[in-house]
């Protein structure tokens, strides 16, 4: 039983140390290099990285060169919980609140948020196209 203890601790430690030494800011420039395909660019972040994800605070998203967004605080945090979801929290006066999750064995994203009146008036038909749940958006997106 000590042994089996044993084995389950170093696991613990492996995975925990793997996470920690982690490049995340090659993956961030990763993710930025895939979003520009799209014609999505964010600008003007400051990026911190931590333990086990990363924040980004007062950035830009543009799409197709038209400023989209100006967003206050994003993160993007591994759970030790759920060890297949990534989780991701974003808050702007300007856009709304947004709570997702990526399934990375799934490869599914699912996303939550609460509009503001004024993405409501400015993207009303484009909103219109997706789910709502208990007053919020869902937007689903399968890789």
């Amino acid at each position: 039983m000590k042994k089996l203890f044993k084995i389950f601790i170093l696991f613990i430690f492996f995975f925990a140390s793997l996470i920690y030494f982690f490049s995340k800011d090659n993956l961030y420039f990763l993710l930025e290099k895939e979003l520009e395909k799209n014609k999505i660019v964010i600008s003007n972040e400051k990026i911190n990285f931590n333990f086990i994800g990363l924040s980004l605070k007062d950035f830009d998203i543009y799409y197709d060169g038209i400023k989209v967004a100006k967003v206050e605080e994003l993160n993007v945090d591994y759970s030790f919980r759920n060890f297949k979801k990534i989780l991701i929290k974003s808050s702007s006066k300007e856009v709304g609140n947004l709570n997702g999750e990526f399934d990375i064995l799934n490869l599914k994203f699912q996303a939550t948020f609460k509009a503001t009146s004024k993405i409501k008036n400015k993207y009303g038909s484009l909103l219109r196209q997706l789910k709502r749940k208990n007053g919020a958006y869902l937007y689903e997106y399968q890789l």
